[in-house]
């Protein structure tokens, strides 16, 4: 479970990435190799596993080579936090510059707009986080090849009314 003190890496995506690629069938870290996978600097690459290792998300081993320490990670849920806003807010913007970049083939970007209960808010996000778990079990097994990011948007519109 990271919380606020982890705020660096809860706010910036090379951190998750970087944590998800020691899934990558053959993967092997290195500040070379993160950078040619992610399209980061070399510089940041090491920031990144520097600020891993600190934080104790990952580890070097005896012969060099790097691990992760934990097979999941979390953040808080329904608790407001700067570093979670920040990483939203990041998401938001690279998903702005993926709808262009990246074939659409390759993505999937979706939208509907519905009226709806606000008190039934508690609902909706259940069943979001009981998609989140499916998407995971799915994808867990299997040849793996890539990091992909899922970011589920649901907000409203209107501004509620006034009882």
């Amino acid at each position: 479970m990271l919380d606020e003190s982890h705020a660096k890496v809860i706010a910036e995506w090379e951190h998750y990435a970087v944590i998800t690629l020691f899934d990558i069938d053959g993967f092997k870290a290195s500040a070379d190799v993160i950078s040619e996978r992610l399209g980061i600097t070399k510089n940041r690459a090491e920031v990144v596993i520097d600020n891993l290792i600190t934080c104790d998300l990952i580890k070097m081993r005896e012969d060099g080579s790097l691990t992760k320490n934990h097979t999941s990670l979390r953040t808080t849920e329904d608790i407001s936090s700067q570093a979670l806003k920040d990483s939203h807010i990041e998401t938001l913007e690279m998903g702005k510059n993926k709808l262009e970049d990246i074939a659409v083939e390759l993505r999937d970007f979706s939208a509907m707009t519905i009226a709806m209960d606000l008190e039934r808010m508690p609902e909706v996000k259940t069943i979001i986080r009981e998609f989140r778990q499916k998407m995971s079990a799915l994808l867990r097994d299997g040849k793996k090849t890539d990091v992909c990011q899922l970011s589920i948007q649901f907000y409203p519109l209107t501004k509620p009314l006034k009882h």
